[in-house]
């Protein structure tokens, strides 16, 4: 059970529960460079295109930084002009618990075969930044999708069970991406920020955007949410 935390009306650039106009901005733009990148090798595929589905890439980064792509619907990642996407921005703990790293690494795998059963995801991408930390962007074909996402026995078990002790914090933004060529727009929707202080019942709020233009610019103001309430 996640405990909603009631916000204030007027929410300012920073306020006390961590999340800021200014991090929201910061993630977006990590999320779309890598969209753009799954929109490069969509559009020369090599070696992958050969192998039949899904198709697999590991890119390295500056600095030694991992950047995994799965596609599995190339096609229609090609022909359409909008698509919903999730965006999961974590920050590990540290130290963290060997149990939880152990399982965290054993349910990564086995969620990517998972995803292939789900029809309407066509692409999971991850990027891994400084100390150990990952960005996540899936691709979906309609918003319904994110409702079979979590219904999925292996995302509720890493929501649920392995979250509280893995992460300190998450921030999971949905919204629409709009493509042109390889270079995509991400307009950002919603952001839901958990929290997990130890010992304590973890917290969620919800931040509904108001998107102005392009993915770089919007603002934000946080909704109503009672408190006690299930995710």
């Amino acid at each position: 059970m996640y405990v909603h935390e009631k916000p204030t009306t007027d929410l300012p650039l920073v306020d006390n529960s961590g999340y800021s106009l200014r991090k929201g901005k910061l993630d977006l733009i990590i999320l779309r460079y890598m969209a753009i990148k799954l929109y490069i090798m969509l559009h020369s595929p090599g070696v992958a295109e050969e192998q039949g589905l899904p198709w697999l890439y590991t890119l390295e980064e500056r600095h030694a930084r991992s950047h995994r792509i799965v596609i599995y619907g190339p096609q229609e990642l090609l022909s359409s002009n909008e698509l919903y996407f999730v965006g999961f921005v974590s920050c590990k703990r540290t130290p963290v618990d060997a149990h939880a790293l152990h399982e965290m690494q054993r349910i990564d795998t086995k969620l990517l075969g998972e995803i292939a059963q789900v029809t309407d995801i066509l692409s999971y991408s991850s990027l891994k930044l400084h100390a150990d930390n990952w960005f996540n962007l899936v691709l979906l074909r309609s918003s319904y999708t994110r409702a079979q996402l979590k219904e999925l026995a292996t995302h509720r078990y890493a929501s649920y069970a392995l979250a509280p002790l893995y992460y300190e914090w998450i921030r999971l933004h949905n919204g629409i991406l709009r493509a042109s060529g390889a270079q995509p727009e991400l307009r950002l929707q919603t952001t839901k920020y958990y929290t997990f202080p130890e010992g304590q019942a973890p917290t969620m709020r919800l931040f509904e955007h108001k998107m102005l233009a392009p993915a770089s610019e919007f603002s934000f103001v946080e909704q109503e949410r009672g408190k006690g309430s299930n995710e």
